[in-house]
């Protein structure tokens, strides 16, 4: 059974051969610290920081997915009030802390976009008052997470290119300028490329595969991400088999599945798997066709463990 956060608490602290009253120091009573290792109350993000940094440990140790929930929700409403009365320092005085102290609370959805929202807003405000220097600090903050703001936040990462255009514009960086326009530029095709191959999936799911294969060859394919090539490929792959085009299909097929065998149990890779062993089995290449089918079957065992 798993240990409560009290019982991992109080081991610790034994562990450290600290009593109640020295772990509690001057930041907790020694009876709420009794009260949190029996279960009878739950401590703050604050003071469970606190503790875990006397103990050596990471926040995250002590904490399960239920009572991670539990803080996440807590917290969340605890900044959504102060982000409304424009307290944004604090919030972000209070994240920051938190980003070293426990990452898996922090890149929850919903406390990494009160971090974003409040970065944007008190840089909202400085280029409301013309102090375009200021705001940059608060822009090029967010781009320490550039890269997860891609993968995860496109439209909200176009936005701060665009705004660090306006930004770098006004305090004469112009090369920064020019550089985040074109990364704007970028962003934009790629997000309209994705789109793309959105609408040609829409397309083959009504069985409109010659259509499909169509709409796919106007996709600027260098554009896309590597989820939205391997759409892109599996898709179009999947319209040629049913065309019974199976060279073609094979072709498509093959460099979907190079993206998909990351992620090996799931229903799109046994689908894959035995179209392939379909085609090749058309075409009298039985080897292939055996090959592929015994992948087919693994993934599926596979998925059914996961």
């Amino acid at each position: 059974m798993e240990r409560t956060l009290g019982q991992k608490i109080r081991d610790e602290r034994k562990k450290n051969k600290l009593t109640q009253k020295e772990l509690a120091g001057n930041f907790i009573t020694r009876n709420m610290l009794s009260q949190i290792e029996n279960n009878l109350a739950k401590p703050s993000i604050t003071t469970m920081a606190y503790l875990a940094n006397r103990l050596n440990k990471t926040i995250d140790y002590f904490m399960s997915e239920e009572t991670k929930s539990e803080q996440i929700a807590k917290l969340a409403k605890e900044l959504m009030s102060d982000y409304k009365e424009d307290n944004c320092i604090e919030v972000l005085e209070r994240l920051e802390a938190l980003r070293v102290e426990s990452p898996s609370i922090f890149n929850s959805n919903f406390i990494e976009d009160i971090y974003i929202n409040c970065h944007f807003k008190k840089a909202n405000m400085h280029i409301k008052n013309g102090e375009y220097q200021q705001a940059l600090f608060y822009y090029e903050k967010l781009l320490e997470n550039e890269n997860n703001l891609l993968l995860n936040h496109e439209l909200i990462a176009y936005e701060l290119y665009v705004k660090l255009v306006d930004a770098y514009t006004m305090t004469g960086d112009h090369k920064k300028a020019m550089d985040y326009n074109q990364k704007a530029k970028e962003l934009i095709r790629r997000l309209i490329a994705g789109k793309e191959v959105q609408d040609v999936y829409l397309l083959f799911s009504q069985n409109d595969n010659e259509a499909a294969i169509s709409a796919a060859k106007n996709i600027d394919f260098e554009m896309l991400d590597d989820y939205s090539k391997a759409r892109y490929n599996m898709v179009l792959g999947s319209a040629y088999f049913n065309l019974k085009d199976y060279l073609k299909a094979i072709k498509y097929l093959e460099k979907s599945i190079t993206y998909y065998q990351e992620k090996m149990y799931n229903s799109l890779t046994v689908m894959i798997f035995e179209e392939l062993s379909k085609c090749y089995a058309n075409l009298d290449q039985h080897e292939k066709a055996v090959e592929y089918m015994k992948k087919a079957k693994i993934s599926f065992e596979k998925g059914q463990i996961h």
